[in-house]
């Protein structure tokens, strides 16, 4: 009498599979940490009044700084 033949089932996982994300061809030629890099080292001229607008703690700081 041979052994029968063991058939093994997948057990379905969770973990989703790694596939790679589509890319045009542009975007595979474009080296992201450069322009990165050349747009965080890109000088944003701005007005006082724009600087103080951003948020409340930025607007109190130079009237802090100015009390005696």
């Amino acid at each position: 009498m041979q052994p029968e033949s063991i058939q093994w089932k997948q057990i379905p996982t969770n973990e989703p599979k790694h596939v790679e994300p589509r890319k045009s061809e542009l975007s595979r030629k474009v080296d992201t940490g450069s322009i990165l890099t050349r747009i965080l080292a890109t000088s944003c001229p701005m007005t006082i009044g724009e600087v103080i607008g951003l948020s409340k703690n930025i607007a109190s700081e130079p009237q802090d700084l100015l009390k005696v």
